[in-house]
């Protein structure tokens, strides 16, 4: 008698039902160990040493060593640290430096016979490195061919490894930055590829308990939700997630919120903390606070980035302070430090040769602190007679920002429409934004004639005032009106 006598014969229905058993068992378990996908445990703790910037402008070996153990994701570590060492040290040095170990480290990747998903994905980074380095050096037709190589290798790996999370998160942040350029500029749309596809249930495991954190805030850049940053409570794991959450919070006018994350004690800071502590306690009106973290950053040598932006905080608190110090002076401190590529060091040098009056200098940083009530009490406080022209149109720009902040569109829209007054001067920033402010109420009113005519004469003033960027919002204000 056979042992297995008992078992019984499948039919063909019973056989199909096995079939499809085994396959949605196949395809779950694969989800489910997909979400459950992680970084190895070294290359975390690897990863969280550089994001606290532990080993921050550290130099790198003439050759990197790659053990014959090593696997893609050990290069990730060492990829992140370039790039980090690259924007905040921010010297030409340090990109050339950078770039030369993306180089090798792009030329070690190649050497792994394994083409795996986790190969894509290093590699991905690799190529994303090498375009932001070309777009720092302003190679700007290397940045769009690096760009779409970059592009093209995560989607050729996404639809060979579709249950992969990173590539997902990365792919969610590589089309949030594609709508916010064709936002930006309209122009470029017709250049730039379709979004990728994203699974958002592969972006909800925990596959780096320390750049997951990271990728995430990123998200916020593209976001820019006013309503949103009072009402956070952020709990950081490193110090490179923090910096971003402090940048956007001090961006979107929300200084308090920045300080409280600066003030969270820990056993490492960023190399550009000092300044942005200054920086906040300056738009809430601390100036010995701000003017004593401005000169702790500029006496630091880990890195030359914004400090010519220090230098203008110390030149602002001058002026508000009233103590007669000439621009050059300040303008020859900042001449001291080598050119940086960010954004605050090259306003830091138009803003050190342009006239301030103390008063309108205090307010417009208090505005930035979200302080609109203090703001417009200094304003408030002004003898318009005592103001040259160009004053004059600064003052009303500033009076209608601060009435559009407290929701008092019609007297803000009185305020912009004073500073559109043809006998103030014409090539200016005021006034091509007092023209698109007033497009922006009109909008808002339903008045939408008049809302045209203000982005209309809004494209003309920016023109006038070589103010690209004031122009390409007024083309899109109009393209959502359908003009």
């Amino acid at each position: 008698m056979t042992r297995y006598s008992a078992i019984p014969k499948l039919g063909i229905s019973e056989k199909k039902r096995l079939r499809l058993f085994l396959l949605l068992v196949f395809f779950t378990s694969t989800n489910l160990s997909a979400q459950h996908w992680k970084y190895p445990d070294a290359v975390d703790e690897k990863m969280e040493q550089v994001l606290n910037f532990m080993d921050f402008g550290a130099k790198f070996p003439e050759k990197m060593v790659i053990t014959s153990t090593a696997t893609p994701l050990d290069l990730l570590p060492v990829s992140v640290k370039l790039m980090l060492d690259a924007m905040l040290i921010n010297t030409s040095e340090s990109v050339l430096e950078a770039t030369r170990i993306n180089t090798e480290l792009l030329d070690r990747v190649e050497n792994f016979k394994n083409k795996s998903a986790e190969w894509g994905y290093v590699k991905t980074r690799l190529l994303l490195n090498k375009t932001v380095l070309h777009a720092l050096q302003g190679e700007y037709f290397s940045t769009l061919w690096t760009f779409y190589q970059t592009f093209s290798l995560l989607a050729e790996t996404m639809d060979k490894h579709p249950g992969f999370p990173p590539l997902h998160t990365l792919a969610s942040l590589f089309n949030k930055g594609l709508a916010a350029t064709k936002e930006y500029d309209t122009k470029l749309t017709c250049l730039l590829p379709n979004p990728i596809k994203v699974n958002p249930e592969l972006m909800i495991g925990p596959w780096s308990k320390v750049e997951k954190p990271l990728f995430e805030s990123f998200n916020i850049i593209f976001e820019e939700k006013p309503e949103l940053p009072a009402k956070w409570t952020i709990t950081t794991v490193t110090q490179a997630e923090k910096l971003v959450y402090v940048v956007y919070f001090l961006n979107m006018r929300y200084s308090p919120k920045a300080l409280e994350l600066l003030s969270v004690t820990t056993n490492s800071q960023s190399p550009v903390d000092a300044f942005l502590f200054g920086w906040a306690n300056l738009t809430l009106g601390k100036y010995a606070d701000a003017k004593s973290r401005f000169e702790e950053h500029l006496e630091s040598t880990q890195s030359v980035i914004l400090k010519r932006a220090s230098i203008l905080g110390l030149y602002y608190i001058s002026i508000i302070e009233g103590k007669k110090v000439t621009a050059n002076t300040w303008i020859e401190k900042a001449e001291k430090f080598p050119d940086s590529k960010a954004y605050r060091d090259r306003v830091a040098k138009r803003e050190l040769e342009t006239m301030h009056n103390p008063k309108l200098l205090k307010a417009r940083l208090l505005f930035d602190g979200h302080l609109f009530s203090e703001a417009a009490e200094i304003l408030q406080s002004i003898d318009l007679n005592s103001l040259g022209e160009e004053f004059k149109l600064e003052y009303y720009y500033r009076r209608g920002r601060i009435c559009m902040q407290q929701q008092e569109l019609r007297e803000a829209l009185q305020f912009f429409q004073k500073a559109l007054d043809p006998t103030l001067p014409e090539k200016s920033y005021y006034k091509a934004q007092s023209a698109f402010d007033s497009g922006e109420i009109f909008k808002r009113l339903k008045d939408t004639e008049n809302a045209r005519k203000q982005y209309d004469l809004s494209i003309q003033l920016a023109k006038n005032a070589m103010r690209e960027d004031i122009e390409n919002k007024a083309r899109r204000a109009l393209k959502e009106m359908n003009y």
